[in-house]
């Protein structure tokens, strides 16, 4: 027992003898020099490999799908007492196809054309745009053509000229006024009315005077225009004449004055040429223009003959 205790007390005593004796550590000091790392350790052994996945087990059948709605019966009412139910459509006959006969080769079908093959640009590439039409290769609207109706043609002019008598010539001032029917683009037929004023000086070995009248010309002319613009036109007239002739001389010694006037009735002749400009640009089978004319006249009379030559301003509607 006593050697017990003298074991645990002599134990004690050498734990301790080394704690007390041991210094408190302190900021400043060293650290402990750590113990060297442990050896490596050998590698574990790989584990074991995987075993292949099984094939997932296969899907039940899918139910089959439902049938599809049969659509609703029609409604059918039933006519009313008396009264007859229209009858239903007629249904097509189906068209009779004959079998060739025997040892007959049936035609071939006619061939349809290849579709023209059209070849995409390369990815990244833009086609070229196509080249401009040349300035000669314009296509220009064809001109509507003239319609060949009959229409109302007219026109007026401001006439001024020279009028020949067989006493003398002299100025001539009138107007004119015209309507009638144009056939066509070339042919027309209408009528003019002429008035004019006339005055010519009259002179003779011992005499002196003058000659004055009024005139008016009724005439049918029957036209031919070329180009739109060119018109030719004849005709004859009916024309009314009213003159006075008025003179002074001597006769010998003995002076004598006077003055003779008259009318009358007689049959002419008249001829047109006339330039419309304007009348080609009008289209739409109706043409219009200024018009430049020279109007030339016979004038026949029972007891002096005559003409007259103008030329006249105006407008014409053709």
């Amino acid at each position: 027992m006593i050697r017990t205790r003298q074991l645990v007390a002599t134990t004690l005593f050498l734990a301790l003898v080394p704690l007390a004796l041991a210094r408190p550590v302190r900021a400043a000091d060293p650290p402990a020099a750590l113990p060297p790392p442990p050896a490596a350790l050998p590698d574990p052994p790989a584990p074991p490999p995987a075993p292949p996945p099984s094939d997932p087990p296969p899907a039940p059948p899918l139910a089959p799908p439902d049938p599809p709605l049969a659509p609703p019966a029609p409604v059918v009412t039933p006519p009313a007492p008396g009264v007859t139910p229209p009858a239903p459509p007629r249904t097509p006959p189906a068209p009779v196809v004959t079998p060739p006969a025997p040892g007959v080769t049936p035609p071939a079908p006619p061939l349809t054309p290849p579709a023209p093959v059209v070849t995409p640009p390369a990815p990244g590439v833009t086609p070229p745009a196509p080249p401009p039409p040349a300035a000669g290769d314009a296509v220009m609207p064809p001109k509507p053509e003239e319609k060949s109706e009959i229409r109302v043609r007219g026109g007026f002019s401001v006439n001024g000229g020279l009028v020949h008598t067989p006493d003398g010539n002299g100025p001539a001032f009138g107007l004119a006024a015209r309507l009638g029917v144009q056939f066509n683009q070339f042919l027309g037929l209408y009528y003019q009315n002429t008035p004019l004023v006339t005055f010519a000086p009259v002179r003779g070995a011992q005499s002196a005077g003058f000659h004055a009248g009024f005139a008016d010309y009724n005439t049918i002319l029957a036209s031919l225009t070329l180009l739109d613009v060119l018109e030719i036109a004849v005709g004859p007239s009916v024309d009314y004449a009213k003159y006075a002739d008025c003179s002074a001389g001597v006769t010998g010694f003995t002076p004598s004055a006077g003055c003779e006037s008259g009318s009358s009735v007689a049959l002419g002749g008249h001829g047109r040429v006339a330039f419309n400009f304007g009348g080609l640009f009008s289209g739409e089978g109706r043409r219009s223009g200024f018009g430049i004319a020279a109007d030339i006249h016979p004038l026949l009379l029972s007891d002096v003959s005559a003409f007259s030559f103008t030329l006249g301003l105006g407008g014409e509607w053709y």
